[in-house]
């Protein structure tokens, strides 16, 4: 059985230049995840992440 990460990783070795066009994607998600996530982020769940790394 062929794991979700297979194809992906089989693409990297094959085109290395690839690699660029993965952290284009990955810098475009995170940073409307991020982006969401402080919208949708209530007093609460800002003071966990808060505490969570504040020591």
């Amino acid at each position: 059985m062929q794991s979700f990460s297979d194809p992906l990783v089989e693409l990297l070795s094959d085109h290395p230049e690839s690699q660029y066009d993965l952290l284009e994607t990955r810098h475009a998600l995170e940073g409307i995840a991020a982006y969401y996530a402080a919208l949708r982020s209530t007093d609460e769940t800002r003071n966990a992440s808060v505490n969570s790394i504040t020591p």
